[in-house]
């Protein structure tokens, strides 16, 4: 090496890493090759779940943000109607609704009673 230059050792050793690269590429099988495809590929879902999940994590916190506001505006609005006298609705006794039974027919006068949705599952109305 004593009277070789910079510019032929790093020749030489450039030539020895592209010959060893080119037996390194020339020994991978093609079985070798599928399973790099197919660890990229994975790497490539794995990535793409994550991503997705953390979309959807962002998506369930504005959602909840957004229920929380609506939440906070109606209470606001219950409060400013009590503080100016103004009584809230009350409960809803409990009635019964009489029905046309033909509604295209306008001739047809005769009604049946439809009952509440909680009566009809058998649970007492609240």
């Amino acid at each position: 090496m004593a009277g070789r230059t910079t510019e032929e050792v790093f020749q030489s050793r450039l030539n020895l890493l592209s010959s060893g690269a080119a037996a390194v590429l020339t020994s991978i099988t093609q079985d070798e090759v599928r399973c790099l495809l197919l660890n990229k590929f994975f790497l490539f879902l794995s990535g793409c779940l994550v991503s997705f999940l953390i979309k959807a994590q962002i998506l369930r916190k504005i959602k909840e943000r957004v229920r929380n506001l609506q939440l906070q505006k109606a209470k606001q609005h219950l409060l400013t109607q009590t503080a100016s006298g103004r009584q809230p609705l009350r409960h809803v006794k409990e009635g019964r609704i009489h029905q046309q039974l033909d509604h295209f027919n306008r001739q047809d006068v005769s009604t049946f009673p439809q009952v509440e949705n909680d009566q009809k599952c058998g649970t007492k109305p609240v």
